[in-house]
């Protein structure tokens, strides 16, 4: 009995909600809104400032820039944040999807691959995104448009499964915003 009490609580907490999100209904995420609940966790971060993408985000501390190769550069990335030891890291990355809307790009990424899932659509201080996981890689991913067409930034976290970096995900997630206007 418990079992089938839990399996209806799972329903009514992550299914039945997605299912009422649309791209028309976005859940939303405002840093404003995390700020003070990520100063309670006691953990500590930076705001970086990605100028050339126009957005910054946090990224906490035990994590820090790490130099990319050109390899990597090739590859699209713009970012990527790490332990020293090479644990946990966060890759930021631009690159051309060939799909002119986030729907597209969610179609895209789940064709063919069962191991990702779609975790919906996002308003995230004001950007249009959308979350996908991909237990293949164990990445959480975020993705957001970009001014140029088909172009999209996304934001990766990873291992997911790490319970600390899934209890920090929703912080560096809710974190992501255009730059500042001064």
């Amino acid at each position: 009995m418990k079992k089938i009490l839990i399996i209806v609580l799972a329903l009514c907490l992550f299914v039945i909600p997605a299912m009422a999100q649309t791209q028309d209904n976005p859940t939303v995420a405002n840093w404003e809104d995390l700020e003070e609940d990520f100063i309670a966790t006691g953990y500590s971060g930076t705001f970086y400032t990605l100028n050339d993408y126009g957005i910054q985000l946090l990224i906490p501390g035990g994590l820090e820039p790490v130099e990319l190769t050109d390899e990597q550069l090739e590859d699209g990335f713009v970012a990527l944040f790490g332990t020293d030891d090479g644990s946990v890291y966060i890759p930021v990355t631009f690159r051309d999807l060939e799909c002119e809307t986030l729907p597209e790009v969610a179609e895209m990424a789940l064709d063919g691959h069962e191991e990702r899932k779609f975790g919906g659509f996002y308003k995230i201080n004001g950007l249009d995104a959308i979350l996908l996981y991909d237990g293949g890689t164990d990445h959480l991913i975020v993705v957001i448009p970009t001014s140029l067409d088909s172009h999209y930034l996304q934001v990766s976290i990873t291992p997911i499964s790490n319970e600390e970096v899934n209890s920090l995900s929703g912080f560096i997630i809710g974190s992501i915003q255009p730059i500042p206007e001064e």
